[in-house]
């Protein structure tokens, strides 16, 4: 679960004059996303650049998606786009499970 916190200051100033809009907030609590399709995404391209333009869906509407959202996802798409191994993708899972910085770049 993460806390995701919006400044609504500019919002509030142009929405609800004579609310204290340096001091408002808007907090939306998220539990879970949907399960990553990483491992499943269609593969319509034939060119990985543009298979990994396609990796998030629903663009425009609510349901956006990314798929694509830790280290593990990316590892599970590589692996499905036939671009790694199985044993490099387990290893760039452990990689970036033992060594935060290597989450940071992801």
């Amino acid at each position: 679960m993460f806390n995701l916190q919006y400044d609504a200051s500019r919002l509030a100033k142009e929405t609800y004059r004579g609310l204290a809009a340096s001091k408002a907030r808007i907090e939306i609590q998220v539990s879970e996303f949907p399960p990553s399709r990483a491992g499943s995404l269609p593969l319509i391209a034939d060119d990985l650049a543009l298979d990994f333009a396609n990796t998030e869906s629903g663009r425009g509407y609510p349901s956006h998606q990314d798929h694509l959202r830790n280290p593990s996802d990316i590892a599970d798409w590589l692996r499905h786009t036939t671009t790694i191994t199985l044993d490099e993708a387990q290893w760039l899972r452990a990689e970036t499970r033992a060594r935060p910085i290597s989450r940071r770049i992801f």
